[in-house]
């Protein structure tokens, strides 16, 4: 007879196997795909005549991605009823004037060189594009710039 902890040793030794042979080959080849899709998004952004570098500023874009997803989210569990369009539109607004910024001709060009962050108004910009709520709520045609036909995520937002 099989007692529990055989049992139990079973199950995780089968979990563990169906892992490595179908999870972690899928899992790994749709987080490489959506990971060039956000490295895409970033190297088609220009400043001043040149381009992003989506590699350079890959793991802040993921970052920015998922943090303006997740505060969404956690404010709208906070309201009693799902927020109105002019809600989520001063979500959004108040969360882009974060990244309001200005600088000069050189400063900018040499952070585009150097610094792992994309320059501000992309912070904004790219991870939004790809957040249908983000879409609904300023009722995007099909044809705005925020509002691509190939959205990272499937539209629910970057990687995460």
């Amino acid at each position: 007879l099989y007692d529990q902890y055989t049992v139990r040793a079973f199950y995780r030794a089968f979990y563990r196997a169906f892992y490595r042979a179908f999870c972690h080959a899928f899992c790994h080849a749709f987080l490489r795909f959506t990971i060039l899709c956000v490295v895409d998004l970033y190297d088609q952004y220009t400043v001043d005549g040149k381009h992003v570098n989506g590699k350079q500023t890959l793991a802040e874009n993921i970052a920015d991605a998922g943090g303006v997803k997740l505060a969404h989210s956690a404010w709208r569990d906070t309201l009693s009823s799902a927020p109105s369009e002019a809600e989520d539109q001063l979500f959004f607004l108040s969360w882009g004037q974060t990244w309001c910024s200005v600088q000069r001709k050189k400063a900018k060009l040499l952070s585009l060189e150097q610094d792992p962050h994309a320059p501000d108004k992309y912070r904004v910009n790219g991870p939004l594009s790809q957040l249908d709520v983000f879409t609904k709520a300023f009722q995007c045609t099909n044809r705005a710039k925020m509002n691509p036909p190939n959205k990272c995520g499937g539209g629910k937002g970057a990687v995460w």
